[in-house]
């Protein structure tokens, strides 16, 4: 990692802040808040009509568990409220655009982008935490000039978590930590096994290696050699 022009990391941060905000900003600040809204919506309506749908449900699949009907009329009643909420969205937006408050609907829109960017980028590092601590982490990862702000925004984000929920991700964090142990400490018996294994095979069928020869010595015939050689066959003829 250490050839590349910029840190992988870095990198990362940047696209993912880049394309949150063009995405924010080619959207509008309106359109963003009500999509998120819609999400919102859609999943309370299914949380709270799915066990009134899950009759009717049942009726359409008989036999079927109570739990598949009740997750079935979540299902139906989450698509459905999300596809009618986004049809709202996108209209409100478009009326948005007309007015002479697009430019600043978009502006808002980029600075909601960014915000949410950052967001998602600390959700990634609390949960890169969990499975890598500072400790674990390779060098590459920790000279990345985004580190510090990211390590920052991850301890604020854990410390405004209800109690109950910081230990709880404190406990998956730790559980989590545990497992990477476990995986390392694996590797590294396969590994001691393979080595082992490699050696026993070298001691069990022996390769015969070739006589080495002095690489200072004479190779072929001297010079008197040849004219006795040469003398030999005048000699012969």
């Amino acid at each position: 990692m250490t050839g590349w022009p910029i840190n992988p990391v870095d990198l990362v941060v940047l696209a993912v802040l880049l394309l949150s905000a063009v995405l924010a900003f080619m959207r509008g600040f309106v359109h963003e808040v009500l999509g998120i809204a819609a999400w919102v919506g859609a999943a309370t309506v299914a949380l709270a009509g799915h066990k009134a749908l899950a009759p009717l449900m049942r009726g359409l699949v008989p036999g079927s568990a109570d739990w598949v009907a009740e997750a079935a009329a979540g299902a139906v009643l989450f698509l459905a409220t999300l596809i009618l909420l986004f049809i709202l969205t996108g209209a409100i937006a478009r009326q948005v655009r007309k007015t002479a408050l697009n430019t600043l609907d978009r502006s808002l829109g980029f600075l909601f982008g960014l915000a949410r960017g950052a967001l998602i980028l600390i959700a990634l590092s609390i949960g890169v935490t969990w499975l890598m601590p500072p400790d674990r982490r390779p060098e590459w990862v920790r000279a990345a000039a985004s580190m510090p702000i990211l390590d920052r925004g991850t301890r604020i984000a854990l410390e405004v978590l209800p109690e109950p929920l910081r230990g709880r991700t404190h406990d998956i964090g730790t559980q989590a930590g545990a497992a990477a142990d476990r995986v390392e400490d694996l590797l590294d018996t396969g590994r001691a096994v393979q080595d082992v294994q490699s050696h026993f095979e070298r001691l069990a069928d022996p390769q015969p290696q070739a006589p080495q020869t002095d690489a200072t010595g004479p190779v072929g015939y001297g010079n008197g050699q040849r004219r006795d050689l040469d003398r030999l066959i005048e000699s012969t003829r």
